[in-house]
């Protein structure tokens, strides 16, 4: 008999756990779906507007423009050998001077694999010459990009700050050469968030109800 009533109490104690996870894990889908909605309404920074000062972005800022040109990429993730996600270095090019841009500033790109080819054809665009320094090609094309700045992990500064050095850079020119920043792909849609964590929540509190009707 005690043995029957140990066996029903460990259910419901598991029963109760799982209720517990299903109900934490609705209000963090809820919870993002809804700073997702917040984020919806916000205006897109444009990083290459003259008027926006860079020092001024933080994260959470919205990033949306046409994209005319981009850095080399510097990093990436792979699955099976195939890259996933690549993260691409962004240069501010400061035209004031001349016609031809110098780098006050870089800042990173988060892209996902179906931007890929888009990334590589934009890329084309920009040209160096190691005397007059950057031109972007005339008539070139560009892509829409809208992404949500968060800021840059561990990983990602240490393989940045790698090719940075490559690229002559070294100690604090190289960490004051960059942004702590990365412009994350975006998504609109909260709506799946929101929707998957009301049925979460809905399982909780289902399981919740069956074991106070056990109970009684």
């Amino acid at each position: 008999m005690n043995n029957i009533s140990s066996n029903n109490n460990l259910f419901i104690f598991r029963l109760l756990a799982l209720a517990v996870i299903f109900i934490l894990s609705g209000i963090y889908c809820i919870a993002l779906g809804i700073v997702g909605i917040s984020g919806a309404g916000k205006e897109g920074i444009d990083l290459t507007d003259p008027h926006v000062r860079w020092e001024d972005l933080e994260a959470g800022d919205i990033i949306e423009m046409d994209l005319p040109y981009m850095g080399d990429c510097f990093m990436a993730y792979t699955r099976n050998g195939n890259d996933v996600s690549r993260r691409y270095l962004f240069p501010l090019l400061d035209f004031s001077d001349s016609i031809h841009g110098q780098i006050n500033k870089y800042i990173v790109f988060s892209c996902k694999k179906a931007d890929f080819d888009g990334y590589e054809s934009v890329r084309a665009n920009l040209k160096q010459n190691s005397q007059t320094g950057f031109h972007i090609i005339a008539n070139s094309n560009t892509i829409h990009v809208k992404g949500k700045l968060r800021k840059i992990t561990g990983e990602e500064t240490s393989c940045l700050l790698d090719y940075l050095g490559s690229l002559g850079y070294a100690g604090t020119n190289a960490e004051n050469v960059y942004l702590p920043l990365v412009v994350e792909p975006y998504n609109e849609a909260p709506g799946p968030d929101i929707a998957a964590g009301a049925i979460l929540l809905v399982l909780g509190c289902g399981i919740m109800a069956i074991i106070i009707f056990r109970k009684k």
